[in-house]
């Protein structure tokens, strides 16, 4: 059950079209406490799209904590399937709680000889840009403004590549989302480089939204998904490079950049700096960051601007005591 958060008198709230199976709650149940028959429960606030997708989750109750079902609970996202509200007929953007209940298997179960669904907002080392997804969009339901969202269950292969993609929930639209979806799929591609690469990805799934959105025709401004952080530099690093500014108390720096395929940043340029140089120095640490190029509501990052905000606590010179 979704409870709408907003008080807002919409037409229609948001509702449930598809809800996680059992066996979609299993394939993300904690490892850990699935072995010891360990229940719990989760509730995610989330966002729902006017296409219906599930966006910008947060965890805001977790029982048992510290076992990881509140990230399992977001894993599940993507296989949300709801009924946008309306708004004067219009579909909005609305704010639920969602509970996930992770009830009935007995101690000493375990996933083995079972799929584990892997994450969907990672640093592919490819994945479809705006561009691609535009391109993809089934072109009657572009003329027509119309848009979709379609969720697919794919393996993963030794190369890392997706296969044996089919639609979790077929499109009823008759658009061809589910075709454009399987369309994109086959531009997805892990890192597969080592042998123990290769032997993680046996019976590896991912669930893989696609959202459609009309507005990804407006060329102006690219429809993209807010990524999330894959890598940062480390706190050694951060100082090693501001250290060379010798400058004393708080240095800010804000730095424009494309996100690239493999999650890299790219013709980053300075925003804004605190202190002359500081912007040089941030963009000497582009490297060291990677950002998810898919997003769990079904956007693509790649080929979107994102703003990177950097803060270094110089620290004080000793105070003489003689």
């Amino acid at each position: 059950m979704a409870v709408v958060l907003d008080w807002h008198d919409y037409d229609r709230r948001a509702d449930w079209v598809r809800k996680p199976s059992s066996d979609d709650i299993l394939a993300v149940w904690p490892t850990g406490a699935l072995k010891q028959g360990i229940s719990g429960e989760a509730i995610i606030n989330c966002a729902v799209t006017n296409q219906g997708a599930v966006s910008d989750c947060v965890v805001t109750e977790e029982t048992p904590t510290g076992l990881g079902f509140g990230a399992a609970a977001i894993a599940l996202t993507p296989q949300f399937r709801m009924k946008p509200a309306t708004w004067k007929g219009v579909p909005v953007v609305s704010m639920v709680s969602v509970p996930v209940r992770f009830h009935g298997p007995g101690p000493g179960r375990s996933l083995t000889g079972e799929s584990k669904v892997l994450p969907v907002n990672l640093a592919w080392a490819t994945a479809p840009s705006h561009v691609d997804v535009l391109a993809a969009y089934p072109k009657r339901a572009l003329a027509k403004g119309v848009g979709g969202r379609s969720t697919l269950a794919c393996e993963v292969s030794r190369d890392g590549r997706l296969k044996a993609c089919a639609a979790i929930e077929p499109d009823r639209t008759n658009f061809g989302f589910d075709t454009a979806a399987l369309s994109l799929a086959k531009q997805f591609r892990l890192n597969v480089v080592t042998p123990e690469d290769v032997a993680a990805t046996t019976k590896l799934v991912v669930h893989l939204p696609f959202t459609f959105d009309p507005a990804m025709s407006d060329q102006r401004q690219p429809i993209v998904g807010k990524p999330t952080w894959a890598r940062l530099p480390s706190g050694q690093e951060m100082q090693t490079a501001f250290q060379k500014l010798d400058t004393p108390g708080t240095v800010r720096t804000v730095l424009n950049c494309t996100v690239e395929q493999g999650g890299t940043l790219g013709g980053c340029e300075v925003d804004s700096e605190s202190a002359p140089g500081a912007g040089a120095v941030a963009l000497t640490l582009m490297p060291r960051f990677k950002v998810s190029t898919w997003t769990m509501e079904g956007l693509p990052t790649v080929g979107g601007t994102i703003r990177v905000p950097l803060r270094y606590e110089a620290e004080a010179a000793p105070t003489s005591t003689k």
